[in-house]
């Protein structure tokens, strides 16, 4: 708490009745007021809480850390500290796993081919699914322009033109029945991925062209993010946790084998992926590792804290200053939230979502982060008022 300094030999009243402060000493007359352990501790936790209330990890060497902290705190860049969950529309008691932002519209889906949509993630709309499908959407996009793509189980992917009013089924080629876990759109074109090796891209949503990952792979794709020139899948092998690796620069139509590429890549699935300011950021899979790259290529691992057991299953950029990561901690049934302004040094966040079913796709929509996961609820955290 804090408190001015209270130790017997302090100046009494040296700011005004009741504000004690440090005596000019004197000696031998007047000693130095005596610096108590409490008053110190208090004055170093007060500083070091407003850094790192601020989401900057604390530095020895730099002194102008309250400063930036100060000046962050006051243009409120630091609400991402603060997560609100807000339950999606009534009648729907499953789980929703994908999210995707456009056309001032947030479409979320998830369980039993459940799509829904919100202008303000407050008031949501249940809209329905084409062909009748009923298996789980995992992921979501946007194109930028006028279009959304859901993709989940069985193969199923579906677009909508009209703000996710309508949606219509599309098959994708050679009858891939697996099931696709994510999805992004580089500029161009969206880029799907997910079991036995499923790579797919169209221009449209609507056409969809096949490709083939490099070294026959086959295992799973868990995460795919684009950065201005390349694209980066990642994944593990069925049934291991070794992650697979893989790096486009032609739009997704060729791929390359980028395993063992960097320290620690090795024995951890690669479970989500994100990009921002020239960084790429891929997350472990229950081993509460963070692996960042400036190429996709050569990755380094960092360690998240107060963790032992986190797998983050969506990494977004807000386009200035922070990375988020949402997912959960096992080894306390937690859903949460790391931050980052390097890529390196992380923060945890609490969520408040139920659990067991934590937090997935992420998305950042200019001015607040959303998640889709776990009670039929999504999450958001204001960047910036």
């Amino acid at each position: 708490m804090a408190h001015r300094i209270d130790t017997s030999n302090r100046a009494i009243d040296l700011f005004g009745t009741g504000k004690d402060g440090f005596a000019t000493p004197s000696p031998p007359t007047t000693p130095p007021t005596t610096l108590s352990p409490d008053f110190a501790n208090m004055l170093q936790q007060e500083i070091t809480n407003t850094v790192e209330a601020a989401g900057l990890a604390l530095v020895k060497a730099d002194n102008t850390q309250l400063l930036q902290a100060i000046i962050e705190l006051a243009s409120n860049n630091i609400a991402i500290s603060n997560w609100t969950r807000f339950p999606t529309a009534s009648g729907f008691t499953g789980v929703l796993f994908g999210i995707a932002f456009g056309d001032g519209v947030y479409v979320a889906c998830g369980e039993s081919g459940e799509i829904q949509t919100s202008p303000d993630l407050t008031n949501w709309t249940r809209q329905t699914a084409d062909a009748s499908y009923a298996d789980e959407f995992a992921c979501a996009a946007h194109n930028g322009t006028d279009t959304f793509v859901v993709a989940g189980q069985n193969g199923g992917v579906q677009y909508s033109t009209d703000a996710g009013v309508t949606w219509n089924a599309v098959t994708l080629p050679g009858a891939y029945s697996g099931n696709l876990k994510a999805i992004t759109w580089d500029g161009t074109r969206f880029v799907l991925v997910g079991a036995s090796g499923g790579v797919f891209t169209s221009t449209d949503g609507i056409t969809w062209t096949a490709r083939t990952p490099a070294a026959s792979y086959s295992g799973n794709f868990f995460g795919v993010v684009s950065s201005d020139t390349r694209l980066v899948a990642v994944g593990s092998a069925t049934g291991g946790f070794q992650s697979e690796i893989q790096t486009s620069d032609d739009g997704g139509s060729t791929w390359t084998r980028r395993n063992g590429g960097g320290s620690g890549t090795s024995g951890i699935g690669g479970n989500a992926v994100g990009f921002g300011n020239g960084l790429f950021v891929m997350s472990g899979s229950g081993n509460a590792l963070i692996f960042t790259s400036p190429d996709g290529i050569a990755w380094t691992s960092h360690a998240l804290p107060d963790a032992s057991a986190v797998t983050l299953n969506g990494i977004a950029y807000d386009g200035e200053r922070y990375y988020v990561g949402v997912g959960g901690d096992t080894s306390g049934d937690l859903a949460v939230a790391y931050t980052s302004t390097n890529g390196t040094t992380w923060t945890k966040r609490r969520i408040p979502l139920s659990t067991p079913t934590f937090p997935r796709q992420l998305v950042f929509d200019g001015s607040a982060f959303a998640a889709a996961g776990g009670s039929a609820a999504v999450v958001s955290s204001l960047r910036v008022a």
